[in-house]
């Protein structure tokens, strides 16, 4: 299954997007969104840029989905 997190504030509030969003995690195989969209899902806020300065860190990408 392959989820959009595409999270628009107009729509749902944060927390009942986390929930919602959170409870279909484990049946995702393929996730898309931005850095905004996933943090806010999560619940955390995540700095992408790592110790590599202004490029995204593809493994804090992976960790954050996980």
């Amino acid at each position: 299954m392959s989820s959009d997190l595409n999270y628009r504030r107009t729509l749902w509030a944060p927390d009942k997007a986390r929930a919602v969003m959170g409870s279909l995690m484990p049946f995702v195989d393929v996730l898309i969104g931005g850095r905004d969209d996933a943090s806010l899902v999560r619940g955390v806020e995540s700095d992408l840029r790592g110790e590599s300065g202004d490029r995204p860190d593809p493994a804090i990408y992976v960790d954050l989905a996980r």
